[in-house]
């Protein structure tokens, strides 16, 4: 933009007067400052961002709930092959990692442990935190520099999330907490300015929204969200945003396991400048299990969710959700979590109840998911998954 306005600038002849000649080298210097830190800004953000390649080397770490973690290499067709070594005692309960593929990050029961993650899988401790409030679940923020921690104690006593900040080397630094009794883990708008969780605490729904400072502290705006049915008993268990950043659906089922069986997917439009929710004017849409767990596609134009009735595909518009011929997938089994591979060609899912691992090869044109060679595989299988893109 400024190269421009001086190009348009010059098409008037100017003398070259030594006090006009100081003017011009001075605006060509802040234009050449302001270009500079343009770029540097750029190459920033991108440097923190690894793009998805199917044909990288993918590692699944599976927290066993026992302080330890299993960890698979997912190879080309899907299938697993066990990292040599596997279970590790790390972690446990929590594991996350972020975007530009560089750390592994776990929660026991009393610390945050920062992992590199070797070729083969292996992962190796980089740094610890001591912390005896974690309550299992980890989140990272889109940029890679914010880790977000379930804590019994996040402030005043209070359950919600801890905020660590993510050093170079991957060293945690403690920000702040906020009170929140979340359901869910955190997910984020692209530029990572705003944060959202399910919560149902003594059954009042909702779906919080947190503004995020450049420190990666959360703010709530203490806002409420419209429900999808009067009874009080349903809420929100998981979130998901599309990719274009402006739809949220969330996952809700009955809360206290009594009365009518009422699951649902609710689709929320995103104010473009407040980043407040607004349920669309067609939900709730029926879902074909409880939801766990919620996630859309790297094209947006599906919603998968992890269901006590397999996994449920549903095609999602800007105010439409409807299941897709042969969902759920899997039918029959409980599901908990699952994730996209990070180029979005195969969905991992765990259950707990069934101790199994299953992977999914994912068509982005029609929905339908196929078991991939090997699945479902036997694992211990926790409450929390993470892939990482090498």
């Amino acid at each position: 933009m400024a190269a421009y306005l001086i190009s348009a600038t010059t098409k008037n002849v100017i003398p070259a007067t030594r006090s006009n000649r100081s003017q011009w080298l001075y605006l060509a210097l802040l234009v050449a400052i302001s270009m500079s830190v343009i770029t540097e800004l750029g190459c920033s953000n991108s440097s923190t961002m690894k793009t998805p390649n199917p044909d990288a080397q993918q590692v699944l770490f599976l927290p066993n709930g026992d302080s330890t973690t299993s960890a698979y290499l997912i190879n080309s067709d899907g299938s697993l092959t066990t990292v040599v070594g596997s279970p590790f005692s790390v972690g446990g309960f929590g594991a996350a990692t972020d975007s530009g593929g560089k750390f592994l990050f776990t929660a026991g029961r009393t610390s945050l442990t920062t992992f590199t993650v070797g070729s083969s899988g292996v992962p190796t401790a980089a740094s610890s935190v001591n912390d005896s409030t974690l309550d299992g679940s980890i989140s990272i923020n889109p940029a890679g520099t914010a880790l977000y921690a379930d804590s019994i104690d996040a402030a005043e006593g209070n359950h919600g999330w801890k905020t660590y900040s993510i050093q170079a080397d991957g060293s945690l630094q403690f920000v702040s907490g906020q009170i929140d009794q979340v359901n869910g883990p955190l997910v984020f708008g692209s530029d990572g300015s705003n944060a959202y969780s399910a919560t149902c605490y003594h059954f009042s729904p909702n779906i919080e929204h947190f503004t995020v400072a450049s420190s990666g502290a959360l703010s709530s705006t203490l806002e409420q969200v419209a429900v999808i049915s009067t009874n009080p008993a349903e809420c929100p268990v998981a979130v998901a945003i599309n990719p274009a950043g402006d739809r949220i659906a969330s996952a809700w089922s009955d809360a206290d396991s009594s009365g009518t069986v009422d699951n649902a997917i609710g689709l929320y439009a995103i104010d473009p400048n407040s980043h407040a929710l607004a349920l669309t004017s067609a939900s709730p849409f029926s879902a074909s299990g409880k939801g766990r767990d919620i996630k859309f596609d790297p094209s947006g134009k599906f919603v998968v969710v992890a269901q006590d009735s397999g996994i449920g595909v549903y095609q999602a518009g800007q105010n439409s959700v409807s299941e897709i011929s042969g969902s759920p997938f899997a039918s029959g089994t409980d599901f908990d979590r699952l994730l996209f591979s990070h180029a979005g060609t195969f969905v991992v899912a765990i259950s707990q109840k069934s101790q199994q691992v299953s992977v999914f090869t994912f068509n982005n044109t029609t929905g339908v998911l196929s078991a991939a060679p090997g699945s479902p595989l036997s694992a211990n299988a926790g409450d929390n998954l993470a892939i990482l893109q090498q």
